[in-house]
C-alpha cells in the first residue's frame, strides 16, 4: 500500500511510481488506486524536495501495487525499515478505525483475482 504527496508538475501516476521507488524500492507493474486521505495542516509544511511549502489542504492518494521486476533498495531518505512479504504471511491485523488500511487490503485481494 503506497501513499505520498504529489510533487509540483507530477501526474498522479508519476507520483505513485516515484513513491514506490522511494518507499518500497520497486517499480509497480500492476496497480490500482483505492483511496485517499485529506490532510489539513495547522501551518505550512516545508517541501524539502522542491522548496516552498505543501498546500495547507492536500489529498494523499493511496494505491495498491505489485511488481514482476526485481525489488531493490528504497531510493528515499525517509525510510528506516521495510520488509517484503506475501499477503498470506501477514499476521492478523486489527484494522478497526483504520479505514485506509482495510480498503488497501481489500483492494490488494481484488487486484490478485
Amino acid at each position: 500500500m503506497l501513499g505520498g504527496h504529489m510533487e509540483p508538475g507530477e501526474t498522479l501516476e508519476q507520483a505513485m511510481v516515484r513513491e514506490a521507488l522511494e518507499e518500497g524500492g520497486f517499480y509497480p507493474t500492476t496497480y490500482r488506486p483505492f483511496g485517499f486521505r485529506k490532510v489539513i495542516a495547522k501551518e505550512p509544511v516545508i517541501n524539502d524536495h522542491h522548496g516552498g511549502t505543501y498546500p495547507l489542504i492536500s489529498y494523499i492518494p493511496h494505491f495498491v501495487a505489485t511488481t514482476d521486476r526485481p525489488i531493490g533498495e528504497p531510493t528515499g531518505e525517509e525510510i528506516l525499515e521495510r520488509r517484503i512479504f506475501t499477503i498470506d504471511s501477514l499476521p492478523p491485523i486489527e484494522t478497526s478505525g483504520l479505514a485506509i488500511i482495510t480498503a488497501g487490503l481489500v483492494a490488494f485481494r481484488n487486484l490478485q483475482s
